[in-house]
């Protein structure tokens, strides 16, 4: 079975948590799962790398682009897991992949940079919110009630995310918008590092229920 040997917990505007990750690190654990977010992310990895710690690495799916996260740290960014959901624009594996071009080309016609900070996840929510629009059209109309009621009933495929991740809602039997992922370890190399995926997409459609029950 599992034993967690250690657990630290950081203020969320802390300027660093390099004593928190160093207190984990002592205890020599075979496993660490970041669950934090932001620029939290790569100062964790880059912490782990400095302290000579090897553990199997799982950071937040939330700390996804590869640009701006994990390309700055190098090779002591290699061999961290994620759970995956979004593609991300900067990963050039994905460079040929059809929401991508899409997303790049949505992005540059409107004079923005591509891959500057979390600008690609702008439009990754407005696939979601068009979905959710044409669902409450569905209903009857874009009313508040219909737009309640499409939140708590959707059922697509955002092409933003990988295959297999769906989004789909229930009531209150399926509350959690996106449930599935797959894991990917990242590989850094000099022209850009990329995600590659460890495993196939984890299904958990519909097994989460609600918040508080």
């Amino acid at each position: 079975g599992l034993e967690i040997v250690e657990t630290q917990l950081h203020d969320q505007a802390a300027d660093a948590i390099t004593n928190e990750i160093t207190t984990l690190a002592a205890s020599g654990a075979d496993a660490i799962v970041l669950g934090t977010t932001g620029a939290f992310c790569p100062q964790a990895m880059g912490t782990i790398a400095a302290n000579e710690w090897s553990p199997i690495g799982l950071v937040s799916s939330t700390c996804s682009i590869i640009e701006l996260l994990w390309a700055p740290l190098g090779d002591a960014a290699n061999g961290f897991r994620i759970a995956l959901t979004p593609k991300d624009v900067s990963d050039p594996s994905l460079q040929d992949d059809p929401a991508v071009i899409e997303t790049r080309t949505i992005l540059s016609d409107a004079g923005f940079e591509p891959t500057e900070g979390s600008l690609a996840t702008g439009v990754l929510f407005g696939r979601n919110v068009e979905a959710l629009l044409n669902r409450a059209i569905e209903l009857g109309g874009l009313n508040r009630s219909n737009l309640i009621a499409a939140m708590w009933s959707l059922d697509f495929d955002n092409p933003g995310l990988y295959d297999g991740v769906t989004g789909q809602t229930s009531g209150a039997d399926d509350a959690y918008l996106l449930e599935n992922a797959l894991i990917a370890e990242y590989l850094h190399a000099d022209e850009g590092g990329s995600f590659v995926p460890i495993t196939d997409v984890f299904v958990a459609e519909g097994t989460n229920g609600s918040f508080g029950g």
